[in-house]
């Protein structure tokens, strides 16, 4: 605490230091809440959601790849070895999707889409029962008339479905992608808030205790140095802090006290003086009245003699005293000039910790240059992530096309 209390540029130290460590929570908090949203967007519910669309679109894809065996086995149906291979592909293909549907069904949380899924699941295992069927019956008469017969629009209601899903699924995927791009906005919106108003406090809070520390004390200061140099000596100077203004002030008062008791040692031999300057002139007028006795009493001539040199005597004793009165009020004099030189010492002291105060604004001001470009950089990431975004959105389409 002593090393708080005892000194301006400390305080003022302790006043930047945290008003930057303010600032700097506040960027920290936000840098968080960017960090978690770029995660969101970059590896966490944004990318789960995206790889969910991808593996939909992969299902559609593989369902017509399933079709489209199906129709490579009608066509090589006069060739066994390729109409079994197509049709153990069909089978594969078939498998595949049933898995990749199951899978997306259990992944969501939408009571829709899970409805949807094991409509489809039914619709396809039928499909594929269908055409196995219609497969066999051609092994028995060879009638590739009533084959077509028997699975024409088979897959309507599968197919259906299926686009019912992925348009559902789509759907629930686009909406949740806005609800994490409005929560990336509030976490931007956010974290630049808190960063003004950190700002804000440390500028209020650097103010507030320039003021209190150092302006106030300092103006105190300068009234009473002032009314020392007016010459009144009568309102003692109150050290308010302990630091290099505080230490001013308890010099001053010191030379305050000295200088009264100064003047007031000069003023009593000013007055001691007068005394003595009083006593000379009633001694001269008893010498004027002693000379006047003379001419008229000349037998008194020798007592007044006596009596004018006993006068001389006390007029000499009492001049030999008005020098040592001199002497002395010379000396009190050369004290006081040495005090005036201390107090223009201190005033010299003065002006250097105003400069140190200067110093110490400017630094202030250079620390909010930084927290400036520190803003700017929250901006930049926040461009990155809605060009993330953007770019997420991009490949999903992409995705859809191809499918």
């Amino acid at each position: 605490m002593d090393f708080l209390v005892n000194s301006v540029r400390n305080k003022l130290l302790v006043i930047c230091g945290g008003g930057t460590l303010l600032v700097l929570l506040a960027a920290g908090i936000g840098m968080f809440l960017q960090a978690r949203t770029i995660d969101r967007l970059g590896a966490g519910e944004l990318a789960e959601l995206h790889d969910r669309r991808v593996a939909l679109v992969e299902s559609k894809v593989s369902y017509y790849d399933q079709l489209l065996e199906w129709k490579n086995t009608i066509l090589r149906i006069t060739d066994s070895a390729a109409l079994d291979t197509h049709w153990a592909n069909f089978r594969r293909l078939e498998s595949g999707v049933q898995q990749q549907v199951s899978d997306l069904a259990r992944s969501s949380r939408d009571p829709e889409v899970e409805r949807l899924s094991t409509r489809f699941l039914e619709a396809h295992k039928a499909l594929g029962d269908r055409y196995q069927r219609a497969l066999d019956d051609y092994k028995i008469d060879f009638n590739i008339y009533d084959l077509e017969q028997n699975v024409r629009d088979s897959d309507k209601d599968s197919s259906a479905v299926l686009d019912e899903l992925v348009s559902r699924m789509n759907a629930a995927i686009d909406e949740r992608t806005e609800q994490i791009n409005a929560e990336s906005q509030r976490a931007l919106a956010l974290s630049a808030g808190l960063i003004v108003i950190a700002c804000g406090l440390a500028l209020v809070l650097f103010l507030w205790m320039i003021r209190r520390e150092v302006i106030r004390p300092a103006q105190e200061l300068e009234a009473s140095l002032q009314q020392l140099a007016r010459g009144d000596f009568s309102t003692p100077i109150t050290a308010r802090t302990r630091d290099e203004i505080g230490r001013i002030a308890m010099s001053a008062e010191t030379i305050r006290r000295d200088l009264g008791e100064l003047i007031r040692r000069v003023s009593r031999s000013v007055d001691q003086v007068d005394e003595a300057a009083g006593g000379m002139a009633g001694e001269t007028r008893q010498i004027t009245q002693s000379a006047a006795h003379q001419s008229e009493v000349a037998a008194s001539t020798a007592a007044t003699v006596e009596q004018v040199t006993v006068s001389i005597q006390t007029i000499s004793d009492n001049a030999a005293r008005v020098s040592e009165l001199s002497q002395s009020g010379l000396a009190e004099s050369q004290q006081a000039e040495q005090r005036l030189a201390m107090l223009a010492a201190s005033i010299e002291e003065t002006a250097t910790v105003m400069k140190s105060v200067a110093d110490t604004a400017s630094t202030f001001i250079r620390n909010s240059q930084e927290i400036r470009t520190m803003t700017r950089q929250v901006r930049e990431i926040a461009d990155q992530t809605n060009l993330l975004a953007l770019n997420a959105a991009i490949e999903a389409a992409r995705a859809g096309e191809q499918g």
